[in-house]
């Protein structure tokens, strides 16, 4: 099993390093990444706080090893990690689909590009007649 020697911890919104970010930050991913490797406690959740978009108060929350993601327990305060817990499954075909990129250049209307990704276009609603306009205009560009 994977989670026994590696963990995904997801940070939205958080940029490279976590400088000028609008999400909450990891506290101290590095603290328990020894934990891990010198005591053999796995992580269950990374605590992050703060960010751009926390209000003056402050922002805790749960970052969750993939692919769960933190969800409201529907009470208490939603600025703090306490009031989340971990579960989900973000590998779900309507996620993951979300996920595919389009080519460099074009995020906007591009294609999107499925090559590598082991997704069937048609499985995500996509038509191969979809991408025809996008596939002419980008030839048309290069």
């Amino acid at each position: 099993m994977l989670q026994r020697f590696y963990r995904l911890f997801r940070a939205p919104g958080v940029g490279h390093c976590g400088f000028n970010s609008s999400g909450p930050v990891p506290v101290d991913p590095f603290g328990a990444l020894v934990k891990w490797v010198e005591q053999g406690v796995a992580p269950e959740t990374l605590l992050a706080s703060g960010g751009s978009a926390a209000p003056k108060t402050g922002r805790t929350r749960p970052l969750c090893p993939y692919p769960q993601t933190a969800i409201y327990n529907g009470s208490g305060d939603p600025n703090d990690a306490n009031s989340f817990h971990c579960g989900g499954n973000l590998e779900r075909q309507d996620v993951v689909c979300k996920d595919v990129l389009t080519r460099y250049k074009h995020e906007v209307n591009g294609n999107l590009d499925f090559k590598g990704t082991g997704l069937d276009p048609e499985d995500c609603g996509v038509h191969e007649d979809d991408n025809h306009d996008d596939q002419e205009a980008q030839n048309s560009r290069d």
